[in-house]
């Protein structure tokens, strides 16, 4: 099992960053390497609800599908994959910080035979790419980035 986590405080309030994150459909203007994402049904959140991720990691397009399997609205989205290639769940968390915001992205994946001999630099790799993202996150919500 590999484990990706990042964290950034954000300047503007619980709501509104919880709005942002939780819209799927939003993933690639702040996750880089995400070239699309449809949330099935659109619109609101729900468990049960289904998310179709097309990410480029390491030269490759991957098309991973995932399932919603705990939503605690304002506060934590928890997902699975149910296909792809790649066994992953993980959360996406929202939490008061004084006058902020503290999210968290939290990943965990089993990696295929093929994949395991190159753990570390794909830990490395991703660990990377969810500091940036986070990063570009925070630029976007406080206004100093691109916006959708």
């Amino acid at each position: 099992m590999t484990s990706v986590s990042g964290t950034v405080l954000i300047d503007r309030p619980r709501d509104d960053v919880f709005a942002y994150v939780s819209d799927y459909e939003n993933d690639p203007h702040w996750r880089s390497g995400v070239s699309g994402m449809l949330h099935d049904p659109p619109g609101r959140v729900s468990i049960g609800a289904r998310t179709r991720e097309v990410m480029r990691f390491m030269g490759r397009d991957m098309a991973t599908e995932a399932e919603i399997v705990e939503y605690e609205p304002g506060c934590k989205i928890a997902f699975r994959t149910v296909s792809g290639p790649l066994s992953a769940h993980g959360y996406r968390l929202v939490e008061d910080a004084g006058t902020g915001t503290k999210f968290t992205y939290h990943a965990d994946a089993d990696l295929t035979a093929v994949y395991r001999p190159f753990t570390v630099p794909i830990k490395w790799a991703f660990s990377r790419r969810v500091r940036a993202d986070l990063t570009r996150l925070k630029e976007i919500l406080e206004g100093s980035g691109a916006s959708s």
